[in-house]
């Protein structure tokens, strides 16, 4: 349900007496709900117009034949509160968390609690003395009424134990609240890998966090001394997406109007337009847009390496380490040293080298003269390889070529995952 509604008056006669009625209702947000009831004022002959909360004991927005007015301080709370609600609902799934001597939810949820922990001393008598349960039952009933009345069902509220009082006590401090939730939804965003973040989520953080309205204050790169460029800006997002790129410039093209090309390398670039009015619609669409250049660039080396692990003589290679390590002594069952370790380690060297993403490789001897090679790659994918020998060239070049097959269908897989991936978004 939404927080505000829209309520006209009629006629003189109707707004003298207070015989209003609701023509809109289920706003969420409220520069949104001025704008209609504006739009409405202008297409209907009411004599009054107003958007007030669902409660109907705070006006944001007021036209009369007298007077037009906005509620300035109403308005900004308001929107203070719609960000918390939003960024509560991104950190907490708008979950009560209940800290014993503190509590953040929605308040309903938390008038809730306050009654279900009322009852409870009242239902248990015997734990309780009569003057800790007739001070809770005071206090109870003052906060759940200022709850009630300074906020929405859904509100997203904090309530702490009071030092001096002793019970909780309502937390009117909207800007430390946001504050905070900020702070959290950043170490989300920071323990996401790329492709998990809501891009518009992640923008609107961007612009609430530095308390952005529009780009008026910024421009491009020769403007970077006395403005915050929008490189800078294409910048903090990225890193935040987890999207990797070689540089970005920003270039003035007209007054006001700005350029900014996002590098991948010399033959993979992105160039995307902003104007000084521009807000966070535009700019989620520009970041959209560079999201799926970087999947086509992402791509794009991913065949590349495709084709480079193809062509390697991994027999050369291995012939060539084996050698230099003068394995075929080292490797003699005369010698006692851990053989397994040292063919793991020449796989591994000879793999990471080349630029394969190796977890981990594991050599086990499932019965005299059978053993097991395992392969793990980028920690979720396994593949296995049998032999009558470790040790041996021949066998351990089989082994190179099996493993190089299985790294290429691994990529292949991504590849195609990604694919779908972007068709889905």
């Amino acid at each position: 349900m939404g927080t505000y509604i829209i309520k006209v008056w009629e006629t003189e006669e109707e707004r003298e007496q207070g015989l209003s009625y609701i023509v809109e209702n289920d706003f969420d947000s409220i520069s949104y709900a001025i704008e209609r009831a504006k739009k409405i004022d202008k297409e209907e002959n009411y004599n009054a117009i107003e958007v007030q909360n669902t409660k109907e004991n705070k006006t944001y927005y007021s036209r009369t034949p007298e007077s037009e007015d906005s509620y300035t301080s109403n308005i900004i709370k308001a929107e203070m509160q719609e960000k918390i609600n939003k960024y509560a609902k991104l950190v907490y799934n708008s979950e009560l968390q209940n800290n014993y001597d503190e509590m953040y939810g929605n308040a309903e949820d938390i008038i809730r609690q306050l009654r279900k922990d009322v009852e409870y001393m009242n239902n248990h008598k015997d734990e309780f003395d009569e003057e800790q349960i007739e001070f809770s039952n005071e206090e109870s009933k003052e906060l759940i009424k200022e709850i009630e009345e300074e906020f929405e069902d859904e509100d997203y509220i904090h309530i702490s134990e009071h030092p001096m009082s002793g019970y909780f006590a309502l937390d009117t401090d909207l800007n430390d609240c946001l504050d905070t939730l900020l702070e959290y939804y950043e170490d989300i965003i920071d323990d996401m890998e790329f492709g998990q973040a809501n891009i518009s989520d992640v923008v609107q953080y961007y612009f609430d966090y530095n308390d952005i309205k529009n780009l008026m204050s910024y421009g491009s790169d020769r403007d970077s001394y006395n403005m915050t460029s929008h490189s800078k800006m294409y910048e903090d997002i990225l890193e935040l997406l987890k999207i990797d790129y070689r540089s970005i410039t920003t270039d003035e093209i007209s007054d006001g109007k700005y350029t900014t090309t996002i590098e991948f390398d010399d033959n993979n670039a992105i160039a995307l337009d902003l104007n000084a009015g521009n807000g966070v619609n535009e700019v989620v669409s520009n970041i959209e847009s560079i999201k799926e250049e970087f999947i086509k660039f992402k791509k794009f080396l991913k065949n590349k390496e495709i084709e480079k692990i193809k062509n390697i003589d991994l027999e050369e290679i291995a012939n060539s380490y084996y050698k230099y390590h003068n394995l075929e002594k080292r490797l003699s069952p005369e010698e006692n040293i851990d053989r397994k370790r040292i063919v793991c380690d020449m796989y591994d060297e000879i793999l990471t080298n080349l630029g394969f993403n190796i977890s981990y490789i594991t050599i086990d001897e499932i019965n005299d003269q059978n053993y097991k090679t395992t392969l793990v790659v980028d920690k979720e994918h396994k593949d296995y390889y049998f032999s009558s020998s470790f040790t041996d060239i021949d066998m351990i070049k089989n082994n190179l070529n099996y493993m190089r097959n299985y790294y290429l269908e691994v990529l292949s897989e991504q590849l195609v995952e990604e694919e779908y991936n972007m068709e889905m978004e």
